[in-house]
């Protein structure tokens, strides 16, 4: 993979240069979806004596929210070659195709991502303003108040079980990015509808077989061999980081084929 890290800094610059209306949008949507939710809980309250829990409700919201963008986000990969103008000028950039997937997939990622943090932030601060000029005293900021809070389950480390458990969370959370990740670079059009779709049906097999002697069968067979849960452990997480790299390496592959051709359904 040619990488050059000066012409990749160079590339980042002219990607964040034209992406700067869909961070404002994104920004300013997540900041509007927050406030309306946070009017509608408001207006159903029966009184605003307890505001802090109601806060608390649209933040813990606002976090799941948070996940779920960063678990669809990659399938916007290639979101700029939608009209054709866009497209040459984005394959005739002096890059390689790896600087050009990754600076991307920080954009759609990590970019994107504090975007929506601005935009929790700002909710934060206007929402602290307004409740302070209606409730006064009960007026509270919950940015740092709420991460800190140990209910935070992405956050709640308390021994090794628990960092066990994040560290598997977090695993599950980037197999499901390289999942959208694929299905952004296979498909040229509605990737996350129809990646969302196919894991949906994939969700309702599993729990057909797990409602019937699936799933028991299983915890039987684990409850009689519960001494190599640690062994079965290690080869479950494997398994999942396997299916992470193959799944981003099919995902580039299939980036790097991308040609000038509109009204195409796969980009093969």
């Amino acid at each position: 993979m040619d990488f050059k890290l000066n012409r990749f800094f160079y590339l980042m610059r002219w990607t964040l240069a034209r992406s700067k209306k869909s961070m404002v949008v994104i920004a300013a949507s997540f900041t509007g979806v927050l406030l309306f939710l946070m009017g509608m809980a408001v207006t159903g309250a029966e009184n605003l004596k307890d505001y802090h829990v109601i806060l608390e409700r649209i933040c813990g919201m606002g976090m799941y929210m948070f996940f779920l963008f960063l678990i669809v986000s990659p399938s916007f990969l290639m979101a700029n070659y939608k009209r054709r103008q866009g497209t040459l000028a984005y394959l005739s950039i002096p890059a390689s195709s790896f600087e050009k997937y990754l600076s991307r997939f920080l954009l759609v990622t990590v970019i994107w991502g504090c975007c929506l943090i601005v935009g929790y932030l700002i909710f934060d601060l206007l929402q602290f303003i307004i409740a302070s000029i209606a409730i006064g005293h009960e007026a509270e900021l919950s940015t740092f108040s709420y991460l800190l809070n140990s209910k935070v389950p992405f956050f709640n480390i308390d021994g090794t079980d628990s960092l066990k458990t994040l560290l598997f969370v977090w695993l599950l959370l980037i197999w499901f990015q390289s999942i959208y990740a694929l299905g952004g670079t296979f498909l040229r059009r509605f990737q996350w509808i129809f990646v969302s779709v196919i894991l949906l049906v994939a969700l309702i097999i599993f729990l057909s077989w797990a409602t019937g002697t699936g799933a028991r069968s299983v915890a039987t067979w684990l409850w009689e061999h519960k001494e190599q849960l640690p062994l079965y452990r290690i080869i479950l997480c494997s398994v999942i980081a396997l299916f992470i790299i193959v799944n981003y390496r099919l995902s580039y592959r299939f980036f790097k084929r991308t040609q000038v051709i509109q009204n195409k359904w796969f980009n093969v």
